[in-house]
């Protein structure tokens, strides 16, 4: 791949995350609004993570907008493809399916909850990088717990529960 293709294809890559940021942060204002004064809420945690997800998308944008512009080319990236998983896809297909599984767990854990989404897309993931069945079961299943555990029982982030619940009683 030429460097100035591989120069637009990131910049279309950085735009995309930064837009699919700045819509995802807007989503955050029907969070339920905090109880008490001065306290951050539910949405504190969601929109430091997209706002910085579209930071680091901006910065990058802005990187290869500047290295086109200039006419250096990109830092190489040796790729295997001979590589079992995601790695062995080209970098456009790679992205789409990314994109693809990325709006499925939107779309799962919006109508279905948090625990079966984050389940199926740990589980996913771990079975592309590893192919092994054992093992993205038991990635999925911890996620789920540790999701829970740190995000809804010790932050409080208010997240969509299909069967675990809201509040423990120790």
């Amino acid at each position: 791949m030429s460097a100035k293709k591989a120069a637009i294809q990131n910049l279309v890559i950085y735009g995309l995350f930064a837009l699919l940021a700045s819509w995802v942060f807007t989503l955050t204002a029907d969070f339920p609004q905090p109880l008490l004064p001065g306290y951050p809420g539910s949405a504190m945690f969601p929109r430091l993570a997209v706002g910085l997800m579209g930071l680091f998308s901006t910065l990058g944008f802005i990187r290869e907008l500047f290295r086109l512009m200039s006419g250096r080319s990109p830092l190489p990236v040796e790729r295997s493809d001979t590589e079992g998983g995601l790695g062995s896809r080209s970098g456009a297909s790679g992205a789409v399916l990314s994109c693809i599984v990325l709006m499925l767990f939107v779309a799962i854990i919006e109508y279905v909850g948090m625990e079966p989404a984050v389940f199926l897309f740990c589980s996913f993931m771990t079975y592309v990088a590893t192919r092994r069945v054992g093992a993205s079961l038991v990635s999925g299943v911890a996620s789920v717990l540790v999701v829970y555990l740190v995000f809804v029982q010790g932050l409080s982030v208010f997240m969509p529960l299909a069967f675990l619940p809201r509040y423990l009683s120790w």
